[in-house]
This record gives structure tokens, sequence and C-alpha cells, in this order.
């Protein structure tokens, strides 16, 4: 039985490991390169760079699209150095920016779109350069991009592949051509949904008026097809204010939307991080906002998780490295173990445990190069208990915003889109599988109220593993 679990977790791992085997060798040909060609300050880059390349490697982007993400790369690593000119620009560029990114980049359904571009503009802040090193570091970032631009192109080359919806579109044509929507088939139902509504009819107790509330949409349902309006229904439909870019944007920003809430935490966040560096002028700082911004994230539940798992796996790093410090042989056996903790790190999951080891053990085997290793560790531990407590209060009394919530939110909206017709004009087809699908729109319009009807107070998210989900409780 042991032997079967260690083998299975084996091939869970190397599975994983081969998954990011691409990210891997990128971050590794950086991480050698960029160090030797512009020097080991700007490998901040590497990890930049990567990001950007983890998340477009598998997509099919033209290079315009690849060219415009460079340019913003660049544009952020700008504003990022100019917000290191004074205290000033730092409190009003940390307000500005993260809100912006945050609230133009990030939806309800693509939370992380921020991500890459905020992580670019808060970790090019950590460590301040003057005009010269500012031109290094933008020669160390073009070079970077080039590689990302080149691996990303071999890789799409390599693995081609080209979106269809074929299979998608078969399966509504042959829904939208099933005798269901014939008028014979339909009165058949009718009068079998009356002789059943009938029976539900002589008792009153909780199973009869369930089964009757159950039948009575998909009776209507059955009524209103033959109705003679049907066909011109969502003939044409005027564009809701809300969905205009002017209004969308307005429509947004309103203090329960999902990206208002979440754009002023992240702010928040990161001025108070910022604050403190420039303040105390504290050894390491630094450390303080780059950690609050890895913990900070769209929903409280995920934020939570990974301030504990950050906290354990922190301590446990710091553990590990104190026992490997007496044996590491110098400075090569300081990159050896951080080359190792790459390849682990991008093998595990984000915001796991064991991810969080893989990141300590790095961390601490480059920053220690520069400082006693005693202080390195102590000032790791100090600076992560101080971020999660910042996220803590954030999130809790600052604009907070739960997966529970959320969900509602947005179910609600779904079938609100679907009600008010914004599906209609797509659906609109000649002929009789042009009923079929009008007949589709008007099913989940009518069922739409019954829909809101339902209790969703019981839906949580499951303890968090990587990997979000919802269950019933």
């Amino acid at each position: 039985m042991m032997r079967e679990r260690l083998e299975s977790q084996a091939r869970i791992v190397w599975k994983s490991f081969l998954g990011a085997l691409p990210v891997i060798c990128f971050y590794l040909f950086l991480f050698c390169t960029v160090p030797a060609l512009f020097g080991t300050q700007y490998i901040m880059v590497v990890s930049l760079v990567t990001v950007l390349f983890q998340t477009n490697y598998r997509k099919r982007k033209s290079w315009a699209s690849l060219v415009r993400a460079a340019a913003a790369q660049l544009g952020l690593g700008l504003l990022a150095w100019i917000a290191t000119w004074s205290f000033p620009l730092s409190v009003g560029l940390n307000l500005i920016v993260p809100f912006a990114l945050v609230f133009l980049k990030a939806t309800r359904f693509n939370k992380m779109g921020y991500f890459s571009g905020l992580m670019t503009f808060t970790f090019l802040q950590l460590l301040p350069v003057d005009l010269a090193g500012f031109f290094v570091q933008t020669g160390a970032m073009l070079y970077s991009l080039a590689c990302f631009f080149l691996l990303v192109k071999l890789y799409q080359r390599r693995y081609p592949q080209e979106k269809s919806y074929r299979r998608e579109q078969e399966g509504l044509a042959i829904l939208a051509d099933t005798p269901f929507w014939e008028k014979a088939a339909r009165t058949a139902l009718e009068e079998r949904g009356d002789e059943l509504l009938g029976e539900a009819g002589e008792g009153e107790d909780e199973l009869h008026i369930s089964v009757r509330n159950f039948l009575h949409p998909f009776l209507i349902l059955l009524r209103k097809f033959d109705e003679g309006e049907r066909d011109e229904a969502g003939a044409s439909w005027p564009m809701p204010r809300h969905q205009r870019p002017l209004g969308k944007l307005l429509y947004q920003m309103r203090p329960d939307g999902f990206e208002t809430r979440f754009a002023l935490r992240m702010s928040a966040v990161l001025t108070i991080s910022f604050l403190f560096v420039h303040i105390s002028g504290a050894d390491h700082a630094y450390w303080l906002p780059l950690n609050a911004f890895l913990l900070l994230r769209p929903m409280y539940e995920d934020s939570r998780y990974r301030m504990l798992t950050r906290f354990l796996g922190t301590a446990g790093g710091c553990i590990i490295m104190s026992l490997l410090f007496p044996v590491l042989p110098g400075m090569q056996g300081h990159f050896g173990l951080a080359a190792l903790m790459v390849i682990c790190m991008y093998t595990a999951t984000p915001g796991t445990c064991v991810h969080a080891v893989r990141v300590t053990c790095f961390a601490l085997s480059m920053v220690t190069l520069a400082m006693g290793e005693e202080t390195a560790i102590e000032l790791r531990m100090v600076y992560v208990m101080g971020a999660v407590f910042l996220v803590l209060v954030i999130n809790r009394f600052f604009f907070p915003t739960s997966m529970g919530q959320q969900f509602r939110y947005n179910l609600t909206v779904v079938f609100h889109i679907v009600q008010m017709g914004i599906v209609a004009h797509p659906l609109r087809k000649t002929g009789p599988a042009g009923k079929g699908f009008v007949y589709i729109r008007e099913t989940v319009r009518v069922l739409f109220p019954v829909f809101l009807q339902c209790d969703f107070r019981h839906v949580c998210l499951c303890p968090y593993d990587g990997r979000a989900g919802f269950t019933g409780q």
C-alpha cells in the first residue's frame, strides 16, 4: 500500500515537472545569462519576464499582442523607477497605478489579469537605481523580452493549435433540431404536464407543492412557444447603457463592484507597505511590500489560505536553511541550491506550504551572499509576519470580498444578461433551426425567476488546496 502511494505521488510530481519544464528552462537560462551580462543586482528582471512567459507561452498570441505586452512591461518599469525618486511620488503612484491596473485588467471572471503588470511595477521599486542603473535595468528587460518573444514563437511553431468551436456549434444545432420544437411534440408534453399538475394539486404537503412549483415554469414555456410574437423576440435590441464604453467604466466604479473593491484594497496595501519602506529605512524593508503583494488576492478565502501557508512555509524554509548554511560550499553552493529551488518552485502548486518553503530557501540562498545568515532569517520571518498582519487587516475591514458573495452576484448577473436579451441577437437564425435557437433563449429567460428564488446561502468555498471550487454544506 505504501509503495503504491509513493509511486502514485512520484507520477504526479513527474507530471508536474514535465508541465513546468518550459518555464523552468526559461528561468534558468535567464538566471544564468542576465547576471553575467548586466550584473546580479538586476536579477529581479528574471522573475518578472518569467511570469510573463508562464502566462503567455501556451496562448496563440500574435506579434502585435506580444509587443503590446512588452511595451506595457517597459512602461510600468519606467513608472516604478519614477516612484523611487521621492516620497510623494511613491505615495501617489502606488495609489494610482495599482488601482488602475486592477480596475482595468481584473474582472470577476479573470481575477488575476492584473498580476504580471502589477508585479513588474511593485518589484522594480524594491531596489532603487540611479539613471545609469535604470538604463542597465531596461537593457536587461529588453534582453529578457527578446528571449521571451523568441521562445514563445518557437513554442507556437512546434505545437501549432487552432481554436475551434465546431463541436459546440454542432451540439447547439442538434439541440435546436430535436423533435421537441415541433408543435405536435409540444402539445403532447403540455397535455401530460397538465395531467401531472392536476395530480400534484391533490395534496398540500411539501412534496406536492414542490412538484407544482417545478412544473409551472415549463408549462408556461410550452404555452409561450405558440405565441405569435416569439419570432420577433430578439429581432433587435439596444445596447444597455452600462455596456457602452463610458457607461461600463462608470458602472464598474461602484462601492459594491468587484473591480473597485479589490483595486482599493491593493492600492491601500502597496501604499502602506512603501510608506513603511520610505519612513523606516530598515534593512531589507522591501520584503514587506513583496510579501504583501503576493498575499493579497481578489477573494478573502484565497488570501487567508495563503497567509497561513506563507507563514508556515517561511518558518519551515528558515529552519531548513539554518541547517544547510554550514555545509554550503561558498558562492557556488548558494547558486546551485538556488537553481535547484527554482526547479522545485515551479513544480509545486503555487500558494501551498511546499511552494512557500522552496521560495524561502531560494530567497535566503541568494540574499545571504550579501548579509549574515542569522540576520537574513530573522528579517525574513519578521517581514512575513508584518505582511500577514497588514493584509489580514485590509482584507477584513477595507472593502472585503468573499467567494460566496461573488458567486451569488455572478449567477444573478449571468441570468440577468440572458433575461435582458443580450444573447438574443447572436442566436437569431433563419429556418426551422432558427426557431429552436429562439426557444433555447426563451427557455432560459422564463426560468430566470425560478433560479433567482434558489437559496444559495449554503454555497461556500472548499478548503483551498490550489484549486478553487464550490461545495454545498
